[in-house]
């Protein structure tokens, strides 16, 4: 698959029932220089883009995979060490 042509997904299958519809994209309210990401949730997946280019390449995760790696930044998981 080529960059920019469909979501990649990561921790599940992926499938397309009924019509598509926009997803509601959302980003940090701490976001103040725009290197971040957008993530719309959807009813089993969750979507996340870069913000700077959104017509790029959406990644997809499951829920569950998205929330162990929101508990792995939210201890340190994922800290630079020095």
């Amino acid at each position: 698959m080529q960059c920019g042509i469909g979501p990649v997904l990561i921790g599940g299958e992926q499938t397309v029932t009924g019509p598509a519809t926009a997803p509601a994209w959302r980003k940090s309210t701490r976001s103040s220089n725009g290197s971040c990401v957008e993530v719309a949730p959807l009813s089993e997946t969750i979507l996340v883009r870069d913000s700077k280019d959104r017509n790029g390449p959406i990644l997809t995760f499951d829920r569950a995979v998205f929330a162990a790696f929101i508990d792995g930044v939210t201890h340190g998981e994922f800290d630079l060490r020095s």
